[in-house]
């Protein structure tokens, strides 16, 4: 038997806003269980409905690992046999469907015409999903004189010519052609002063062959789980059985090439401690927190670091055969702390809060392709730069940012703060400049404790910016059903606070479990939206029917353990 081992007096600080005092806590060894929560974290739906994924941090060290949970929401049972280990202190959970990128660009010919020549290529989508925001550069040999791109934006530069394509739908080609002076030996063939370059969503992006093209790409739902213990990003495979199927036990989630290993940890495929390509420093450090989907990957926060990470999702081109894997493309140290980020839906831009400070950091993500002062195409694959923070409370010792998250479409952020126990609500919508407004709209008063904020659907009028996270059909019932509302949760005062964005005031406060800290949009077997929330300290879920057709609308209904 393995001999106890007593831990020393640690004060154990969480993204919650609680600090436990392990004193004396013996480390045993002893696996966490299967089939109830312990310490729930985190909590994210199966975008084709009926399954919550649960992330328990296992915060008081009485397990050796923290889990991953599979709860049926139509049977209100966990699925134990679907439960996957991962290091203790669990961050967030997010899950999406990913559709791999299959973006074909074609060899740069060039039609010589006296002083000038006519360069020509042409970009076509190979995947199964639209693709947004395509920047293609391409350099020449001489002076561009004209660009053309049916439905591409064309921007003339010195010896290279942009494009840039707000959307590209499955198996549509784009021709690009470019008109250039030119001299001899440029005239008669040699177009490019360098390779062409692409950028897919703001990010690098190395082109598919026509042969990598042919080989699957189909869509692929993936959890995403920050662990702080181990200091790691893990990646979990979801594979829900479909409606009427009989599943095999211990097929829904894969963490592991080993499918003999299903309770041990995720393995090093499954599981990122290193941020590829990066200098010093490369680690993702002790505290990765916080998660912000978009279509092709996330922003990662480094609480002890102060620090956000973009990272991006790479399919391979084997098809089914190669699974999917984390690249980490770029971070920032910020000037303030970080705790929760949230993605700005139309600049995609990250907004990190520092739950011990003031400021939210305002942090630019950078088209690679775009021109330095140098005029060179900038070689990085992700480029973050801090811009001036958004000022909460302009007393440095009154500093507590939570929560935060932004409107569908963009135009405001919802910042929950313990200075003055309130949501502010802030202008964010894009000026003539091409930069987000920071005003001040409303301070709402909420009270004790507020932590996380999520915001259902879209608001009457409101449309959804794109290269948001594919949510299925899930997020297409919480667009058509939510309203735009936004949710608080009050870790302080057992409640589950509700904000009509267009009142600008509180409208409901539903009690829930101990400890409410995250909560997730769900719709039932009948489409009806509810609201699930993690209740920390007495570790169950809180049901809230949140569906605006219901003589029960924010409700509590049940708190299952």
């Amino acid at each position: 038997m393995k001999p106890l081992r007593l831990l020393p007096v640690i004060a154990l600080t969480t993204g919650l806003g609680v600090v436990v005092t392990a004193c004396g806590v013996p480390e045993t060894g002893t696996p966490p269980p299967a089939d109830t929560f312990y310490y729930p974290v985190g909590v994210a739906p199966h975008p084709d409905g009926r399954y919550l994924y649960v992330a328990n941090a296992g915060f008081d060290r009485r397990y050796n690992a923290g889990t991953v949970q599979v709860f049926d929401t139509y049977t209100h049972h966990i699925l134990p046999d679907e439960t996957v280990r991962l290091g203790l202190f669990a961050g967030e959970i997010a899950v999406a469907r990913f559709t791999p990128t299959r973006l074909v660009l074609s060899p740069t010919t060039v039609t010589p015409g006296g002083g000038t020549a006519t360069a020509s290529l042409s970009v076509t989508n190979r995947g199964k999903a639209p693709i947004r925001q395509i920047g293609v550069v391409l350099p020449l040999a001489g002076q561009p004189i004209e660009g053309v791109g049916d439905g591409a934006t064309v921007t003339l530069l010195d010896h290279e010519i942009r494009f840039f394509v707000d959307t590209l739908e499955p198996d549509a080609t784009l021709d690009l052609t470019g008109t250039f002076t030119c001299a001899g030996a440029a005239c008669n063939g040699a177009a490019a002063a360098g390779t062409v370059a692409l950028s897919v969503g703001g990010q690098a992006f190395t082109p598919t062959t026509e042969a990598e093209a042919a080989k699957s790409a189909d869509p692929r739902v993936l959890a995403i789980v920050s662990t702080r213990e181990d200091g790691a990003v893990n990646r979990i495979e979801i594979d829900a059985p479909k409606a009427g199927a009989t599943a095999t036990p211990g097929s829904h989630l894969t963490c592991s090439d080993d499918t003999s290993a299903k309770n041990e940890r995720c393995d090093a495929n499954h599981r990122d401690t290193r941020l590829e390509g990066l200098a010093s420093p490369a680690a993702i450090g002790d505290s990765p927190y916080s998660i912000a989907l978009d279509r092709t990957g996330f922003f990662l926060t480094h609480v002890k670091r102060g620090e956000v990470s973009r990272w991006s999702l790479n399919f391979g081109t084997d098809g089914e055969a190669e699974p999917a894997t984390f690249r980490g493309d770029c971070h920032v140290t910020l000037a303030a702390g970080a705790s929760t980020v949230a993605r700005h839906p139309l600049l995609g831009w990250a907004y990190v809060s520092d739950r011990y400070g003031q400021d939210v950091s305002v942090v630019a993500a950078l088209d690679p392709l775009d021109r330095g002062q140098t005029g060179r195409i900038a070689p990085e694959s992700c480029r973050l730069e801090e811009r001036s923070p958004l000022v909460v409370d302009p007393d440095p010792g009154q500093g507590n940012t939570r929560g935060l998250a932004f409107s569908a479409d963009g135009t405001f952020l919802y910042v929950a703060t313990g200075s003055d126990s309130s949501l502010h609500v802030y202008d964010t919508s894009v000026a003539p400049s091409g930069r987000p407004r920071t005003d001040l709209v409303q301070a709402i008063p909420l009270g004790a404790g507020p932590n996380m904020v999520r915001v259902a659907g879209l608001r009457e009028g409101e449309l959804r910016a794109p290269n948001g996270p594919d949510l299925g059909h899930v997020g297409e019932v919480i667009d058509a059903r939510g309203q735009g509302l936004v949710y608080i949760t009050a870790f302080d005062a057992d409640q589950l606070l509700v904000v009509d964005p267009v009142l600008m005031a509180v409208v409901a406060r539903i009690p829930t479990g101990t400890g409410p800290h995250d909560v997730a949009f769900m719709p039932d077997a009948e489409d009806r939206l509810q609201a699930w929330v993690t209740n920390f300290r007495d570790h169950s879920l809180t049901l809230v029917d949140i569906d605006p057709d219901s003589p029960r609308r924010f409700t509590a209904l049940a708190t299952l353990p």
